[in-house]
């Protein structure tokens, strides 16, 4: 390939494009990945550096989104706008569907990925991005990460929107590694300063660039500091600013691009709110803990501890026993290991689905029959499984009066409660007042499962039998008002 040396003006980049620019030509690096709020330009400051470096070196990408019907619509009108720019100086890429060639040879091919299984024939590309990640399965990017070889520097580009903090790319791929924190500019560039809100790691093993941005990155947005470039969109700041004041939790995942999770309406917990009901909730160790449990195995086995502090209701912890501890015997042992862990002696009430006392016809026991004998030999148990399970409906308008503060009684959620933060903040409600729960497919087992709604579940248990009496009366007013 014939070296053609191209120079564009520093002031068509945001400080982004330089901190991917910069791990592009490292060869140490194998995984740029780009996360943060909206309007913070990730997929565009992308775009430019491939598009740029496609222009200068051996580049071919495949660009992938998970469903093939939005790729033209999203992120190939992100590349086509910046080369479209890149072609007023001269004609050097040519637009197809699906395909972008530049004119030195240099391709990027743009696909949907709507199965897994579907990732092969990636030879020929030295990179692939995936596009909106949060869409992808962990087992998508296992599958590209293994089949992405044999071909010098090698990049995985991602960029999502964070969203729950119990999606797979916070669990898996970003707390299961170990990160070191890097500077927010390059030496020699002080173009590159990032913003402060904004933040970036390598990984230990030195192949990995983790960067958080923001919209105050986008000098689109903000303009540029020297205010010679760039452009100040008062709208967009002014959205942000009535975001951070009247929803500040919106503005955590949507403005500074934290982990967290979003309401979207149509909730479950109508009066739950986030900001409101979730804070630091400590053990005390006088108080009696109470115990409920939500027995699907799939994806986890739901269990949650509260205590009762006055009128004030406080989950403290959650313990979800997910494979390989999803059964009887090893949640119970899960739990009564916590309470021994923090040197807790009293007695365990425990609530839960009135179905885990149905006996198996295989074994001629129960879930809860099996849970509970084990349990046993570790505490003393008061059992307070109701032997139905109260109305869907009619506990759910209970405990929304109970977030609403129109009760004696409030309801705390412990911040280190991550699966339930998540579950009480988006689980929907069907027409007729039923718990929607949400399913999906393990892209390994191949296992249909519902995704959330059964931590909610152990919470209706708890709360409405732990209020029985005030449960009751709440219910005779609300027969006597639709009698009227």
């Amino acid at each position: 390939m014939d070296q053609t040396i191209f120079r564009f003006s520093k002031k068509c980049f945001n400080p982004l494009y330089w901190h991917i620019e910069d791990a592009q030509k490292d060869h140490r690096i194998r995984y740029i990945l780009v996360y943060g709020g909206s309007s913070a330009a990730k997929t565009y400051s992308i775009a430019q550096c491939q598009s740029v470096n496609a222009l200068e070196s051996d580049l071919n990408a495949l660009v992938l989104r998970k469903e093939s019907v939005t790729v033209m619509t999203t992120v190939y009108e992100t590349f086509k706008d910046v080369q479209q720019r890149i072609n007023k100086e001269s004609e050097f890429f040519d637009f197809f569907n699906f395909k972008i060639q530049c004119l030195n040879g240099n391709r990027f091919v743009f696909k949907g990925l709507d199965d897994s299984e579907k990732v092969k024939g990636l030879e020929s590309f030295n990179i692939v991005y995936l596009n909106e990640l949060t869409k992808f399965d962990e087992a998508d990017f296992d599958e590209i990460s293994r089949r992405l070889r044999g071909r010098p520097n090698q990049k995985i580009y991602a960029d999502w929107n964070p969203i729950e903090e119990t999606h797979w790319i916070k669990t898996s791929l970003i707390d299961g590694d170990e990160w070191v924190e890097q500077p927010l500019i390059l030496d020699g560039k002080p173009q590159s300063r990032l913003d402060n809100q904004s933040q970036k790691w390598i990984n230990k093993a030195g192949d990995a660039i983790l960067i958080k941005t923001t919209y105050r990155d986008n000098y689109w947005v903000t303009g540029s500091p020297c205010g010679e470039y760039g452009f100040v969109d008062s709208h967009t700041i002014a959205n942000f600013e009535k975001m951070r004041l009247k929803k500040p939790n919106q503005y955590q995942v949507y403005g500074l691009g934290n982990w967290g999770s979003y309401r979207v309406g149509g909730e479950f917990w109508k009066s739950f709110d986030i900001d409101k009901h979730v804070q630091p909730v400590q053990f005390l160790p006088e108080k009696t803990v109470h115990l409920t449990i939500d027995i699907n195995r799939i994806p986890y086995i739901s269990q949650t501890l509260w205590q009762i502090n006055d009128k004030e209701i406080r989950q403290f912890e959650e313990l979800c026993a997910k494979d390989p501890e999803n059964t009887a015997v090893k949640a119970a042992r899960k739990v009564a290991k916590y309470l021994d862990d923090i040197d807790y002696t009293g007695v365990v009430y425990i609530y839960g689905d009135a179905s885990g006392k149905n006996k198996s016809a295989t074994d001629n026991d129960s879930f809860f029959g099996v849970y509970l004998r084990e349990f046993r030999k570790h505490y003393i148990v008061n059992d307070r499984i109701m032997k139905a399970n109260p109305s869907i409906s009619m506990s759910a308008a209970f405990i929304n009066d109970i977030y609403e503060g129109l009760t004696p009684f409030s309801i705390v959620i412990g911040d280190n409660c991550s699966l339930s933060k998540v579950d009480y903040n988006t689980v929907k409600e069907g027409k007729d007042g039923e718990m929607v729960k949400e399913k999906v497919k393990d892209s390994v087992t191949g296992v249909s499962y519902e995704k959330n709604g059964h931590i909610s579940d152990a919470k209706r248990y708890f709360i409405c039998r732990v209020l029985e009496k005030e449960y009751k009366e709440f219910k005779q007013r609300r027969k006597k008002y639709v009698v009227l």
